[in-house]
């Protein structure tokens, strides 16, 4: 998502874009800017509109429409640095849910594909809605957005949906990097914006410190499932990147 309208994206997010269009030829792109993410959220998530209008940092709607654009259409979701490395068909073979692991915990919303109307992607769309927003605006970003909010709900998910939970987890080590991984971060100098007023307000606060170790906290209780789930598309990734 592009909010900028101003000027172009920067140079390493449109090398980001061509790369998964040149290793995915057959798949439609989309970026999404702050008037057509309103449209959307309008046209199909009427009873969003209010709260998704009424967020106070811009990041806390560009992380909510991920999930909102999953649940409607679903698809991929990749932020704009991310790029492609490899074709993304191996992932997503039998894979109705795919997440990537997040370092050094729980999981990480930069790549999300699903199918439309997942439960798990309608479970966390929700999960934003009902949080509540009395804390000061960067605390309420922490903790809505984000890794935190993903890894919490997976948490739950996981002790709800033992035995089936309908999820695949890609490992770290093949999800993002420069050799063997599927995609690379390709990262621009930008003047710092929202993202760095929340980890200002963290490293400021005592609240901010608490707030991080109760993610920390979070997180590492999904970590051994996500482990334990990371095994079993590294040994088929492998098996069928072989064949």
């Amino acid at each position: 998502m592009w909010r900028n309208l101003a000027s172009n994206p920067p140079d390493e997010w449109i090398i980001a874009r061509e790369s998964c269009h040149e290793k995915n030829p057959f798949y439609e792109q989309y970026v999404w800017n702050d008037e057509t993410a309103h449209q959307f959220i309008e046209a199909h998530f009427t009873w969003f509109l209010p709260t998704y209008t009424t967020y106070l940092l811009p990041p806390q709607r560009v992380d909510a429409l991920r999930y909102f654009l999953l649940w409607h259409f679903g698809g991929i979701y990749l932020d704009p640095e991310i790029g492609c490395q490899l074709s993304i068909e191996p992932l997503l073979h039998d894979v109705t849910a795919l997440l990537p692991q997040n370092w050094p915990y729980g999981v990480s919303q930069r790549m999300i594909a699903s199918r439309a109307n997942h439960p798990f992607v309608i479970k966390v769309a929700l999960d934003i809605t009902d949080h509540g927003h009395s804390w000061p605006k960067h605390a309420t970003a922490m903790f809505s957005t984000g890794p935190i909010i993903i890894s919490r709900v997976l948490a739950r998910w996981f002790r709800a949906m033992r035995e089936s939970p309908d999820i695949t987890i890609l490992p770290h080590e093949i999800f993002v990097g420069e050799k063997g991984a599927f995609f690379k971060s390709h990262e621009p100098q930008i003047p710092p914006g929202d993202e760095f007023s929340i980890f200002q307000f963290v490293l400021e606060n005592p609240i901010g410190w608490g707030g991080a170790a109760l993610a920390l906290g979070v997180m590492s209780t999904v970590i051994f499932g996500v482990s334990m789930r990371s095994k079993s598309i590294r040994d088929q990734t492998s098996t069928s990147l072989i064949v």
